[in-house]
């Protein structure tokens, strides 16, 4: 589970992920589009009524026993919160693990969804299952503060518009009740790492570079995985440079200069999980 909040101080931030872990724990499908306030403000504005979401499955809850409850309420403390500025404010954040059995049993009810999509966009099963994981834990109803919305996290504005654009010819502001939907927040998503890989970064001649690339890019944009490689967001210069560099050497460079923290850590953490999913997929046959 990932909270994400903007709160004075690290004390308000965890008062309201106590709160919001509550209330995730026992919330259903329903009940958490209907609370889903962003989505109703753009309703509004669009004079559009929000598109009910109607189903009574619980999202974490009916997957997790007293045993695991307590281990994971465990790791709902100070010491594991984070924080990063966006817009001049202070955004805190926190992670809570799933144990793999919960993550697993999630992960599976996804994946003809995924196995559709990663096809049609020639994108790695492994690799659309890594960032699911990462973004939202396989929770289709996640939501953060920038906003972004469900499992793959697509903001509307940016990743919604170019994939929209890209799967049917015209441009449209996807709503959170569409992007709350599991098999339409898959094929966005594929679509965006599609246009990541093969228009962006298509210039990248090394496979392996231009998917670390492709990942990094995922989460802060092309033009910010450029400044890794030159003093500007310049992505056709910094890929003249990283067609001299071996993909080792790519990967460590984005480590060690990727303007934000959060994307080496993503970075990281993706490619850790790529590798798992390409070893359970390679153990299913």
């Amino acid at each position: 589970m990932h909270f994400e909040v903007h709160a004075k101080n690290r004390e308000d931030a965890m008062t309201q992920f106590s709160s919001m872990f509550n209330n995730t724990l026992n919330e259903d499908i329903t009940t958490a589009n209907k609370k889903d306030l962003l989505e109703h403000k753009i309703a509004k504005i669009l004079h559009k009524q929000v598109q009910a979401i109607t189903s009574s499955k619980k999202l974490i809850a009916e997957h997790i026993d007293k045993k695991d409850l307590k281990k994971i309420k465990n790791k709902l403390n100070i010491n594991n919160v984070h924080s990063y500025t966006y817009n001049h404010k202070n955004i805190y954040m926190i992670t809570i693990p799933l144990p793999n059995r919960v993550m697993a049993k999630n992960a599976m009810r996804f994946q003809k969804d995924i196995a559709l999509s990663s096809a049609k966009e020639q994108i790695p099963i492994s690799l659309v299952y890594a960032i699911i994981h990462s973004e939202s834990a396989f929770n289709p109803m996640a939501r953060s503060y920038i906003p972004a919305f469900g499992l793959m996290q697509i903001v509307p504005k940016t990743a919604g518009l170019d994939s929209y654009y890209y799967l049917y010819g015209y441009k449209k502001l996807l709503s959170a009740s569409y992007l709350y939907t599991p098999n339409n927040n898959i094929r966005i998503g594929t679509a965006y790492l599609h246009i990541i890989y093969y228009k962006y970064l298509k210039n990248i001649k090394n496979r392996q570079s231009r998917l670390y690339c492709t990942i990094a890019a995922y989460n802060t944009g092309a033009g910010n995985v450029a400044r890794a490689f030159s003093t500007k967001r310049n992505i056709s210069v910094a890929i003249q440079k990283i067609n001299t560099m071996s993909s080792n050497e790519v990967y460590n460079t984005l480590l060690l200069k990727l303007p934000y923290n959060e994307t080496k850590h993503y970075l990281k953490v993706v490619n850790h999980r790529r590798h798992m999913y390409q070893k359970i997929f390679s153990t299913k046959g």
